[in-house]
């Protein structure tokens, strides 16, 4: 039910805020398969916006990890508010890494 839900406000792609380890992470599935938000996952050990954005970097350029992105552009809408992830509503794109993936990269 979640997940048809957030189809809708996210435009096509199934969306669902999923609790790990006491944090919150922004989830995506699609064929099958469960992409992780790469940001929150680096905000969640604590990176900062330019370590995260190496981080983002260091993925899309690795010949392993980069088959395992998706790239989305996100429209934070109003609706999702009640979710404790803080949306301000402004489109964007962000890196998701598939769940299989996840391992590898925080393994690098």
């Amino acid at each position: 039910m979640i997940w048809q839900l957030l189809k809708i406000i996210f435009g096509g792609n199934y969306m669902k805020v999923i609790k790990f380890n006491g944090d919150e992470v922004l989830t995506t599935l699609e064929n099958g398969r469960i992409y992780v938000s790469v940001k929150q996952v680096c905000n969640n050990l604590g990176m900062n916006k330019s370590k995260s954005d190496h981080q983002v970097q260091k993925i899309q350029h690795d010949g392993t990890l980069k088959l395992g992105i998706k790239k989305l552009s996100l429209n934070f809408q109003s609706q999702v508010e009640k979710l404790s992830i803080n949306f301000d509503r402004q489109v964007r794109e962000q890196i998701f890494i598939e769940l299989e993936f996840l391992p590898i990269w925080l393994a690098k």
